[in-house]
């Protein structure tokens, strides 16, 4: 989800979501209410409805490249619902 007006700074991001796939989507949303929380139940029609694992990332964390496959196996277990880590 985007939300600078900066194209500089998003577009590359935007491409690079086009060669991951139709899984992968870039969302603008370049005025939007409500923060955070607002930029995730706008984003939230746009997820595969047999999407099993979201992943929410801020623009300045920098994650290990194994992060998600290290957190996923978690959710085998039918009582957790989410899970969070430091980045």
């Amino acid at each position: 989800i985007n939300n600078t007006a900066d194209e500089s700074l998003w577009r590359p991001v935007q491409a690079h979501c086009v060669k991951l796939g139709p899984r992968f989507k870039f969302l603008n949303f370049p005025k939007i209410a409500g923060f955070k929380a607002g930029a995730l139940t706008a984003a939230m029609p746009h997820v595969a409805p047999d999407a099993e694992v979201l992943a929410v990332l801020d623009a300045d964390y920098v994650v290990d490249p194994k992060w998600l496959r290290d957190l996923a196996p978690a959710f085998a277990d039918p009582k957790v619902a989410m899970v969070q880590a430091p980045q």
